[in-house]
């Protein structure tokens, strides 16, 4: 089936001109990494992530039979039969979803799959015939990052792994998520942003950031749907609302605002997640309030090798 689709492909792609640079392959609007290190799933996110950018999504059949004719050439000196994709699945509910938060409106899963078993929530493909897999998170594997080529410049590295392991015991009642190396503790008592902030140092830890949508569903199914509550983050505006940062120092590359946010009112200089119902869903989004006001609020805690 992949055959035809291939060859068309392989005439074009040498008259394809790319930002993107030599050790990547271009498609479409993206620069794509095929990294031969195998590497759990949440490892394999996380090297995405250090340089902005995410395991890769597949929408359409021309996509996936592209991608999976590349793999089977870059990993060909590796002992793979198959590698990760940015596709994860939800335990709460049994649905998959893509790494960028977008849904699987495309699917080329293998005959019997995707398969429940336990601790199969990570999707992989096949490098003979591209077909779809679930498996076991912990299992290594190499991967393929995308990056959007508007991203890149002449001093952007390609992913490289960090030595983040997939499970760790934190302390104080956290909750480990591999992805980001990260512990992340709920404080389920209403108190202002600074107080927040103060509790969680006290833990040795910040007020939490957020970076991806992964991050965010795992904040919102982990702590926020569950209670119902909004939650104070590290965010903040030292310049009434024109420009916005993290107390942890880390970059402000993801902001999914409320709509009419972030609020110009003065005073209105720190951030939370408000909890939106639309129809019989929830949804999770940034918002600024006054600082004096009081929520619950989320720490977090980065993993120290």
């Amino acid at each position: 089936m992949h055959f035809k689709i291939l060859f068309i492909f392989w005439c074009i792609a040498p008259f394809v001109l790319s930002l993107c640079p030599s050790e990547s392959w271009s498609w479409q609007s993206y620069c794509l990494f095929f990294n031969s290190t195998p590497t759990n799933f949440g490892n394999s996110e996380l090297s995405c992530q250090k340089v902005h950018g995410r395991l890769t999504s597949i929408h359409d059949a021309f996509y996936n039979a592209v991608l999976s004719q590349t793999a089977a050439k870059e990993f060909l000196n590796t002992n793979a039969t198959d590698f990760w994709i940015g596709a994860t699945k939800y335990t709460w509910d049994e649905s998959w979803i893509w790494d960028d938060g977008t849904s699987l409106n495309y699917t080329d899963w293998k005959n019997g799959e995707p398969n429940n078993g336990t601790g199969k929530d990570c999707a992989a493909s096949s490098l003979t015939d591209g077909y779809w897999s679930a498996q076991k998170c912990s299992e290594l594997k190499p991967f393929v990052c995308e990056l959007p080529e508007r991203l890149f410049t002449s001093t952007t590295e390609a992913p490289t792994t960090k030595s983040y392991p997939i499970s760790f015991n934190c302390t104080d009642g956290g909750v480990y998520y591999s992805p980001t190396g990260s512990c992340y503790f709920a404080l389920e008592k209403s108190q202002t942003w600074k107080n927040a902030g103060i509790q969680c140092k006290s833990f040795g830890s910040d007020l939490t950031s957020i970076h991806t949508d992964s991050e965010l569903n795992f904040l919102f199914f982990k702590y926020i749907k569950p209670l119902k509550q909004s939650f104070w983050i590290g965010l903040h505006s030292d310049d009434e609302e024109k420009t916005w940062k993290w107390t942890d120092n880390s970059l402000f590359d993801y902001s999914p605002w409320l709509t009419g946010y972030p609020q110009t009112i003065k005073g209105s200089d720190c951030g939370f997640i408000i909890i939106q119902q639309e129809d019989v869903h929830y949804d999770a989004y940034f918002a600024n309030d006054q600082c004096n006001n009081t929520y619950f609020s989320i720490c977090k805690k980065f993993y120290l090798n």
